[in-house]
């Protein structure tokens, strides 16, 4: 799992093909945002989250739009 502190801002994505989902705390990054597909998960420390939606975002590379991912919304309360 690939964490940044909170004052952290980049625009790059860490894709770990191992994983089950991928999360953002970016809301507006993500299109077709869906608020009924809530999931509690479990992370690698063994503490689990909340996530409140789920979206798309499109993955640009070598200059062209590629992949189509579906993320999940995370934010801290």
């Amino acid at each position: 799992m690939v964490t940044a502190q909170d004052d952290f801002v980049s625009e790059n994505w860490f894709l770990d093909t191992g994983c089950s989902d991928h999360m953002t705390g970016h809301k507006d990054w993500l299109t077709n945002l869906d608020t009924s597909k809530q999931s509690k998960m479990r992370l690698a420390n063994d503490s689990t989250i909340t996530t409140t939606s789920e979206g798309d975002i499109v993955i640009r590379r070598n200059g062209s739009n590629n992949q189509e991912f579906s993320i999940r919304y995370w934010h801290e309360r």
